[in-house]
């Protein structure tokens, strides 16, 4: 990722909670286990059940068709999404494959939904997407770690494994939002409190363990495939589009550098809270960061101002 594209994150994030429609839900998609990749490229999987690599120019060809198809019709499926639930969609989605290990090519997607009837109408659609009978995903419903999943749906936990979980906190919504980044490069600039150094430098070599990893400041550097067959790999739903959010006047100089990602410059500059994020409010939400010391102001608070709510 770009320092540009950090930027975008950080101020699509800003305009949906000035917009009262916060980024409250966070979907990961296997494209790999896609009907749409596998209509070009759903070769024999080898000794370790993965699908094997390409072994001619016109194999991979195909593969690289898939890629570019499953991810094309995922952004259909979010369209229509929209036409179901009464309103365009709102989501950054950051498509990935890891240059070592991982889980294949994925997709990680930040979007704003309405309510649960809404996730669940995703999931359906999911389901279809990936073929996933109903009876798998209720064999999912045991499982304990997502990596199993084609695809996942979650606010604070799983709704795939949890139909009643609660939307994502603020302080979450923040955190997936950093963690979407995490292939941004080394030699990215960040200002943390008030002094500049670089991603390289404050990024720790390796992750914790599994469970250990919410704990992190910031997480490790992932680099990625240098092909991955697909034009963009961080794209932005048309109304969190650079145009957009012009309008409203969230512009790339308004957003600060990448220091943000780092979890205790984020809570300084912007005053993250654990307080939930409403499915929807018709009202504009009281996210007014406080001012971090010694330093310029956040972006939001230079463009727009909100009423408190005593609600939040």
């Amino acid at each position: 990722m770009t320092a540009e594209e950090i930027a975008h994150v950080r101020l699509a994030m800003l305009a949906s909670q000035a917009r009262s429609k916060p980024l409250n839900i966070e979907i990961m998609v296997r494209l790999e286990k896609t009907s749409a990749y596998r209509k070009f490229w759903n070769p024999s999987p080898d000794s370790k059940g993965k699908i094997r690599s390409p072994n001619s120019e016109g194999e991979r060809q195909a593969r690289a068709q898939a890629r570019r198809a499953s991810a094309n019709a995922l952004s259909r499926l979010l369209e229509a999404l929209g036409r179901d639930t009464g309103a365009p969609v709102p989501y950054i989605a950051v498509y990935e494959l890891p240059a070592k290990g991982g889980s294949g090519l994925h997709v990680h997607i930040k979007a704003h939904l309405p309510d649960r009837e809404a996730v669940q109408i995703l999931i359906r659609r999911l389901s279809k997407f990936t073929n996933t009978t109903p009876e798998m995903v209720q064999n999912f419903q045991r499982l304990a770690d997502s990596n199993h999943l084609p695809f996942d749906v979650r606010g604070e936990e799983s709704f795939v494994r949890n139909p009643d979980a609660r939307f994502a906190s603020e302080k979450r919504s923040w955190q997936s939002a950093a963690y979407l980044c995490k292939s941004a490069a080394q030699d990215i600039e960040a200002t943390i409190a008030g002094r500049s150094t670089s991603l390289g430098a404050i990024r720790p070599e390796v992750d914790e363990r599994k469970h250990l990893r919410h704990m992190q400041d910031i997480r490790a550097y992932q680099q990625q495939n240098a092909d991955i067959s697909i034009t963009k790999r961080v794209r932005f739903s048309r109304c969190l589009g650079w145009a957009a959010l012009a309008v409203d006047g969230f512009t790339p100089d308004k957003a600060g550098d990448a220091g943000w990602l780092l979890k205790s410059e984020r809570n300084r500059r912007d005053g993250i809270h654990r307080r939930a994020l409403p499915a929807y409010s018709s009202r504009a939400p009281s996210f007014l960061p406080r001012e971090p010391e010694n330093s310029p102001k956040s972006a939001i608070s230079a463009i727009i101002t909100l009423e408190r709510e005593e609600h939040l």
